[in-house]
């Protein structure tokens, strides 16, 4: 940390509330302080709505329960906008199914008056789901009709190329209407990165990122608003992650994986994911893990992260260093029951290191 005066977040260079000790979690130390504040905390996060159920629906009301004194507010902004708040100073951390770009760190490292810290919190599958009458959920679809559908090249469910794959399904000649995020998306991101490896089309055509310049059909912000227009809309396709589908009785497609499996969004099929990646994990653990050539892995999967800043101290800065701890190590017991996938044991174990660097010392 430099020795400038931080005037976007005043509360970075306050003296700590109390002694800083470090327990093992895990193995790893996990940072610890003598005495709890006992003054309100309020902490402020936006972004990712591919997270967003799991930060409001268990990880938020989960810390508050254990720590009356804190209160925590999370605006499923978007993952790009979640981004531009944070590295503006408006909150005290982000959420992002994004990587962050050299761009945004470098704003970001400006407002911290520091270097910032980036945690992977859990696993997600963006399912690919659909609204097509008589049809459930396993409908197959190979990388290249994935990419052909979202370039606009397959317009009908009829299309033999889409037949032949499901010779037990009877599909309408029903027109396809693709619906994807309006706003910058975490969710697009993995999914356009997803289609960049798998098709050159797309890849020297559209690219990819958290906005792209989408071929063909139309935006909605947001994945409840993707979700909402796919269910109102007959022949609709979209994605967002599989609890999104799930809570709208969404049906979902089985996706030919790399190494030629046809594969639904799941917990195992994400986790097999991430594990076949773990090994080589960056050492700023921002890692795309699409397409992954494990037999049982589902290939359009993601992590979702947490940004904050480092060099932080007083109430805030312990008790954000709390809850990102709680987040990444008990918090992780949360992620099944709303069909997201725990963080493997070396990944959690690069995470509390992470988060040991977070406050001044």
């Amino acid at each position: 940390m430099t020795g400038k005066k931080n005037t976007a977040r005043p509360w970075l260079t306050l003296a700590a509330a109390g002694a800083t000790g470090a327990i093992l979690l895990n193995g790893v130390a996990a940072p610890v302080h003598a005495a709890a504040p006992r003054a309100t905390v309020a902490l402020q996060g936006a972004g990712s709505t591919f997270v967003a159920p799991l930060m409001q629906g268990k990880w938020i009301p989960g810390f508050t329960k254990q720590h009356s004194n804190v209160q925590i507010s999370y605006n499923p902004t978007g993952s790009g906008t979640g981004i531009s708040l944070w590295s503006a100073g408006s909150t005290d951390f982000a959420a992002s199914d994004a990587l962050l770009s050299s761009t945004q760190e470098a704003k970001a490292k400006t407002t911290c008056n520091s270097d910032v810290i980036k945690l992977p919190v859990t696993i997600g599958a963006v399912a690919l789901f659909y609204n097509l009458p008589g049809v459930q959920s396993g409908i197959k679809l190979t990388p290249d009709i994935v990419a052909k559908i979202f370039l606009g090249q397959i317009k009908e469910w009829g299309d033999l190329r889409i037949q032949r794959l499901n010779p037990g399904l009877k599909l309408p000649m029903r027109p396809i209407y693709v619906v994807h995020r309006s706003d910058g998306s975490g969710t697009t991101f993995i999914l356009t990165n997803y289609l960049s490896q798998i098709s050159k089309t797309w890849a020297g055509q559209v690219g990819s990122g958290a906005t792209v310049n989408w071929p063909t059909g139309s935006g909605a912000k947001g994945s409840a608003g993707v979700s909402a227009v796919v269910a109102q809309t007959q022949g609709a396709i979209g994605y967002a992650d599989l609890a999104y589908a799930i809570k709208n009785k969404l049906n979902y497609a089985s996706v030919q994986n790399k190494s030629g499996k046809y594969v639904a969004p799941g917990i195992a099929s994400a986790t097999a994911a991430a594990n076949s990646f773990a090994g080589s994990m960056p050492s700023d653990l921002q890692q795309i893990i699409v397409n992954s050539p494990a037999a049982g892995a589902y290939p359009i999967t993601g992590y979702s992260y947490m940004f904050l800043c480092r060099g932080l101290s007083g109430d805030k800065g312990h008790t954000l260093v709390d809850f990102a701890t709680y987040v990444v190590t008990k918090g992780q017991s949360d992620a099944p029951s709303l069909y997201y996938a725990p963080l493997p044991k070396s990944v959690q174990d690069k995470d509390v290191a992470a988060i040991n660097r977070v406050l001044i010392h």
